[in-house]
């Protein structure tokens, strides 16, 4: 008799070469090939002696060996060939699934997931292990890097932000994002997670990350534990609850706005920062208690510095929601601006004098972070011959609206004022904070589970670049 027929074979196994079957009675596979199936026989005797003893008895004969093509199917399908439109769309598909998902590259091995595509489609030959990570990964990383460097550099600006990160066997990793605007839409792209070896000084990591850039050139439920739990708690617990509620809640919304990854977030910082000191000193004479005397301290020693930079400064007054609306001395903000404005080379033959069409202003928010702003005050019109100064004169004249997309604004009167939309669409792609390259590294550490542990920096590189910059994908 034979001992194949206590295994299940692979519908489609190959008449030639190594082949897996599963085991009847237990989860084991064994390897065997056409000329040499020993294998099968050996696992009988040695794990389920009594099936092998009863085989026998029943056929008084020896159990041999036969060949494994009586116990396949054979096939007349035919498979895609390497080059085949179908082969490669199906091909990049999967590449992507594996990156997507943060899926082991072992998974093309799996017999149950190859089971599971030839029985989606019959034609389509699922590629080797060492085929996906030494190649497919490449292409696919290389078309996305490709198809980045167009945008980036169809982009007048882009802002990078950088950070290091150790995952669970503390190896470092340095991350940069990029950030830009381009058709008047926030892009927000990773140029770089690779590995960082060495201490983590300032020329170690200005190295690296040149490096790394080369190639591109360029408090709800606190409530609902107090509504849950209020059995529980005593009168003055839930009193103390609100009260924290009330304190934290500025710092929520603070949070909340400028977290923002795909919306311009660097023209929040200064009147942010200055909205939390305004509700905290309003809040320091309700509740004078330690807390939020150590809130404000903090807030001076974190958040001050964003009232000095240039940077935000220019991106704040670029805000059409802002302007100079948080300023205490608007005048010096309008001449920082001018000193800004007149850096830009603009051909002035295609210089508009045209005055945009009046809007009413939306009302604004009383209560909440942007309360100490002054409502936007009667301004007269430069009408010196000043191209610059009639510009921005121009621009600060208008009415705020709190209501506006910033990007909106500037891509519709990009002909108005054509000094201040270049200068916007340089300091309105800085990112308030560093949330998005925090978010890469939340990707990252997903990849390195317990499990995938040898997975190598070249490998790793590839399938962070596909995860995040999928969308660039070069169809």
């Amino acid at each position: 008799m034979s001992a194949l027929k206590h295994f299940v074979f692979p519908d489609h196994a190959p008449n030639s070469g190594t082949v897996k079957a599963k085991c009847k009675y237990c989860p084991t596979y064994i390897s065997g090939n056409a000329k040499t199936t020993s294998n099968f026989v050996t696992h009988l005797k040695r794990k389920h002696r009594d099936i092998f003893i009863q085989s026998k008895s029943e056929d008084g004969t020896q159990i041999s060996q036969t060949n494994i093509s009586n116990f396949t199917k054979s096939t007349s399908v035919s498979k895609y060939s390497a080059n085949d439109a179908s082969q490669m769309q199906i091909t990049d598909a999967l590449v992507s699934f594996v990156a997507g998902n943060l899926t082991p590259l072992s998974v093309v091995e799996s017999p149950e997931f190859k089971t599971f595509v030839e029985s989606l489609n019959p034609k389509y030959q699922l590629p080797s292990r060492k085929h996906l990570s030494t190649k497919l990964l490449h292409q696919k990383a290389s078309n996305i890097q490709s198809n980045i460097k167009e945008k980036l550099l169809s982009a007048e600006s882009v802002c990078l932000t950088i950070d290091l990160w150790s995952n669970r066997q503390m190896k470092g990793f340095l991350g940069i994002t990029g950030h830009f605007i381009l058709d008047w839409c926030m892009k927000s792209i990773m140029v770089s997670c690779k590995r960082f070896k060495g201490k983590h000084c300032a020329e170690n990591i200005r190295q690296e990350y040149e490096e790394a850039v080369a190639c591109y050139n360029i408090a709800d439920k606190i409530t609902n534990i107090i509504t849950d739990n209020a059995s529980n708690m005593t009168k003055y617990e839930r009193k103390l609850l609100q009260e924290l509620c009330l304190v934290l809640k500025p710092f929520e919304d603070a949070t909340i706005m400028v977290q923002k990854e795909i919306n311009v977030s660097g023209s929040l910082a200064v009147p942010v920062t200055l909205g939390l000191e305004h509700k905290l000193a309003e809040l320091s004479t309700t509740y004078n208690n330690k807390m939020v005397l150590t809130l404000m301290s903090s807030m001076t020693k974190r958040l001050s510095c964003f009232k000095s930079e240039d940077v935000y400064l220019i991106s704040a007054i670029l805000d059409p929601r802002f302007k100079l609306r948080w300023s205490k001395d608007p005048v010096a903000m309008e001449e920082k601006l001018l000193t800004y404005a007149r850096k830009q080379k603009v051909d002035c033959e295609n210089y508009s004098d045209e005055s945009s069409p009046p809007r009413k202003m939306s009302k604004s928010d009383d209560t909440g972070l942007f309360s100490f702003m002054t409502p936007t005050k009667g301004r007269k019109k430069h009408i010196s011959g000043d191209i610059v100064k009639m510009e921005i004169s121009q621009y600060l004249l208008e009415p705020c609206d709190d209501a506006c997309d910033p990007l909106k604004y500037w891509n519709d009167h990009t002909e108005i004022y054509p000094i201040l939309t270049k200068l916007a669409k340089t300091y309105l792609t800085i990112p308030a904070t560093s949330a998005p390259v925090e978010r890469l590294f939340s990707v990252a550490g997903k990849f390195f589970r317990p499990d995938r542990c040898r997975l190598s920096d070249s490998t790793f590189q590839m399938l962070m670049m596909i995860k995040y910059n999928e969308k660039f994908a070069i169809a």
